[in-house]
């Protein structure tokens, strides 16, 4: 089927390709747009009539051409495709601008954002425009100059003695970066981490924790730190409940976390004592002065009727943290709950990870890595002459020798 005379068609991805870096170049000519397998997500095709005058795509494409050649066949309509992609030559403004709206419209935290936007700018400026790799990093078969500037950088990033979750963050935003162009990423092996011993509380300290909890004369103030100690929420997710994520019955209660780390949904239980907390607020806050609605809202309110904050949350936590003369933060005590989970009460990791929101339960392993000082604690009990009875009451070796011998004595008596 030809195309009519001076017909045209562009097809864009607009999830990913905008106009404004359609400063591009053509790379193939093609003969039907069916024969497309190789069209990208960056691609678009113009169909374009049998013309011999300038091609009516100057003010998009500024290149005005002539179609000559195999296109000028005598009477005969032909169609001619033209395929383009975003020009690797683009200028890194251009690179940086369509990364930063296609990270607006990714589903993650507003610090991720951050850190990816300032990774990859310093990946972009420093490392690519600088030496003149950009246009082989972003071209469709660069992969294997990907994989050596990557690694590369890499390479830099710990020489700079940076940790290595910050290389890793770095390698991640490099990832996002090439997935915002429909680029396939190169394996880059990542920096193994060392799982860091949980900032968990001792139980002197937890003890004391709860005593100021208990003194606290607000009933909010106290729901908040009883939900901390015994939910192991993240406090950004618990600045961010709802009335309506708070369901109480007369003996079961959970909180719904919409929107968690990584935009993930979970339901967590609450024990008696959070429970107990909660409802006590809810009741309070049925009288507040501002009165609030009683369905929908934000759960944590101040005097004048406003969303505590997250640093609202933070200085409370601080403070209470400090009349019991503990120096830890809020997400001590999410450590606290876990590695009271795994370790005193010995729950499943998956359980755990459930409750903690953890994508991964390698996450929770975490909790249930021992500390050098318990593992020299454990070799040192080991008694290397004598083999201990078993756990079941059989007698060891050594209690037999015993026996025989107390036996032998009462028989020779």
């Amino acid at each position: 089927m030809h195309a009519p005379p001076r017909a045209r068609l562009l097809l864009f991805d607009e999830a990913e390709v905008s106009l404004a870096a359609a400063s591009s170049r053509i790379w193939r000519w093609g003969s039907k747009l069916a024969t497309a397998p190789r069209l990208k997500p960056h691609a678009c095709a113009v169909v374009l009539s049998q013309d011999r005058r300038g091609v009516p795509t100057t003010s998009i494409l500024r290149t005005p051409r002539r179609l000559d050649g195999a296109q000028r066949a005598r009477n005969v309509r032909e169609s001619a495709v033209r395929w383009f992609r975003q020009d690797p030559r683009v200028p890194a403004e251009h690179v940086l601008a369509d990364y930063d709206s296609w990270l607006d419209r990714q589903a993650l935290a507003a610090r991720t954002r951050a850190s990816y936007r300032r990774w990859v700018r310093e990946l972009v400026d420093e490392q690519l425009a600088a030496t003149g790799e950009l246009a082989a990093f972003l071209a469709r078969d660069g992969e294997h100059d990907r994989r050596a500037v990557l690694g590369d950088w890499r390479r830099r990033l710990v020489d700079r003695g940076l940790a290595p979750s910050t290389v890793n963050l770095a390698l991640a935003a490099a990832t996002s970066l090439l997935d915002s162009r429909a680029l396939p990423a190169p394996r880059v092996p990542r920096v193994e981490l060392e799982p860091p011993v949980p900032r968990a509380l001792s139980p002197e300290q937890l003890r004391a924790v709860q005593r100021e909890t208990d003194r606290l004369r607000s009933s909010r103030d106290r729901a908040i730190m009883e939900l901390l100690l015994r939910t192991g929420l993240r406090i950004g997710e618990l600045a961010d409940l709802e009335v309506g994520d708070a369901r109480l019955t007369q003996r079961t209660g959970e909180l719904v976390i919409r929107h968690g780390k990584g935009d993930r949904r979970r339901v967590v239980p609450l024990n008696r004592a959070a429970r107990a907390a909660l409802r006590a607020w809810l009741i309070d806050r049925q009288q507040h002065p501002t009165a609030p609605a009683r369905d929908h809202g934000p759960l944590w309110i101040s005097r004048s009727g406003q969303q505590l904050s997250v640093r609202s949350i933070t200085k409370l936590v601080t403070k209470v943290m400090a009349a019991a003369g503990v120096e830890e933060t809020a997400h001590g005590l999410r450590h606290t709950l876990a590695t009271r989970l795994v370790r005193e009460h010995g729950r499943d990791l998956a359980l755990v990870a459930d409750v903690l929101g953890h994508s991964d339960v390698k996450t929770t392993r975490r909790y249930a890595r021992s500390e050098l000082d318990d593992r020299r604690a454990a070799l040192e009990a080991l008694d290397t002459t004598e083999t201990p009875a078993r756990r079941t009451g059989v007698p060891g070796r050594f209690e037999w020798r015993r026996l025989r011998q107390v036996g032998h004595e009462a028989w020779r008596s």
